[in-house]
């Protein structure tokens, strides 16, 4: 992260450097979609979903900068600061969410699918990520993983 501010909502906000590994998915798939947050290392630092059927560089992007709320934001700068290396972002959009989840699960609406998995995987890493707060489950929503896989991605974290 840099010392050079940008103006936006009556604040100057750093500027975060970002690369994009991915245009077409970044600048002009749709939403919603479900995003994670993970370190140099792998380790899942922050999940979030956008809902708007927008690409998600309209959910990040400010005046040409990485924007994003303030408390991730936050936890960004400090991570970067730390010089504790790159974050990349990974997307899950509502076809590719559906094809790796078990056919009961395959809600209808990208919006609901988005919003479900969020919660799940915020509830799963809850007090490990960046999340400062839970979003409500839905009811019965499962993405398949049992508790032994459970186990196996959080040893690789």
């Amino acid at each position: 992260a840099r010392s050079e501010t940008f103006w936006y909502r009556g604040m100057h906000k750093r500027i975060i450097d970002f690369d994009v590994l991915d245009p077409e998915r970044w600048a002009q798939k749709a939403g919603p979609c479900v995003y994670a947050v993970f370190d140099i290392s792998g380790r899942l630092r922050y999940v979030g979903k956008h809902i708007a059927q927008t690409p998600l560089r309209s959910r990040w992007v400010r005046h040409g900068h990485l924007h994003h709320q303030q408390a991730s934001r936050t936890a960004y700068l400090e991570h970067l600061d730390g010089q504790q290396g790159a974050l990349q972002v990974h997307v899950g959009h509502g076809d590719s969410l559906r094809r790796a989840l078990p056919v009961a699960q395959r809600l209808a609406c990208d919006r609901q699918l988005a919003t479900a998995v969020e919660a799940l995987w915020i509830d799963r890493h809850f007090g490990r990520i960046w999340n400062q707060r839970r979003e409500p489950l839905q009811p019965g929503f499962s993405d398949g993983m049992t508790s032994a896989t459970r186990l196996a991605a959080a040893q690789l974290q």
